[in-house]
């Protein structure tokens, strides 16, 4: 499939090659004898002299708008390539960003979780504490009790 600028090419050199060889049918070098053995005459650009040069200036007008659409395109797609470049770099640093909070957020988490842990031995400590109290003062009060 071809894009925009290979048409564009294709259609100008095309166009140059048949201008540059006459336009004619005859080998090329235009026509033998003028315009009298032209079969298409009245059709061609080239029975009338006069409109030769007005239709030069056409000819440079259409490609003067084909390359002026072309520069078009190209700045479109540079600005596109552009945006999309700071996107890009948007994106990347975001990235380095959420890298960081996270690092953050895992240093926290370990920090919690070391916290959290020491608090839930304290608790079975002091649980662990009471019940020896408690066992201790079950088994005096039935040994003082017996004697």
């Amino acid at each position: 499939m071809q894009t925009d600028l290979e048409k564009f090419w294709v259609s100008i050199s095309c166009k140059t090659w048949y201008d540059d060889n006459g336009g004619g049918f005859n080998g090329g070098g235009g026509y033998s004898d003028g315009y009298a053995n032209d079969p298409y005459s009245k059709y061609s650009s080239k029975s009338n002299p006069m409109d030769s040069s007005n239709q030069s200036e056409n000819k440079a007008q259409r490609v003067q708008n084909e390359v002026d659409d072309v520069v078009k395109i190209m700045q479109e797609n540079i600005d596109s390539v552009m945006k999309r470049g700071e996107d890009l770099d948007n994106v990347g640093q975001k990235t380095d960003r959420l890298r960081d909070d996270a690092q953050v957020f895992q240093r926290s988490a370990v920090r919690v979780r070391k916290k959290m842990w020491w608090n839930n031995m304290k608790w079975k400590i002091i649980i662990a504490v009471c019940l020896i109290i408690i066992i201790l003062v079950i088994v005096l009060s039935v040994v003082l009790s017996k004697k």
